[in-house]
């Protein structure tokens, strides 16, 4: 990688833990992306994920995967007070 290039950072999350792994990614392909969920995730297991085509394969390598929709989750509603 070239200094001054964007580094994409593909990050996984086991939810009773908490631990956090974190992969600085050039390409965010399919094989990059199934590769790095492969050597990381187990079969069987349940990821939660974006929209992103590149996990469509998930489901053929055994995961269960649910699909976040980020305009519905990441909504924010802000309540704005005005004194006199």
């Amino acid at each position: 990688m070239s200094c001054g290039q964007k580094v994409w950072i593909f990050g996984l999350v086991e939810r009773e833990t908490n631990c956090l792994k974190l992969f600085p990614v050039d390409i965010r392909n399919a094989n990059v992306l199934l590769s790095l969920i492969q050597g990381h995730v187990g079969p069987g297991s349940t990821i939660y994920s974006d929209g992103w085509s590149a996990y469509n394969g998930l489901s053929a390598l055994g995961y269960k995967r649910f699909v976040v929709e980020h305009k519905y989750t990441f909504k924010q509603r802000r309540v704005v007070f005005i004194m006199t």
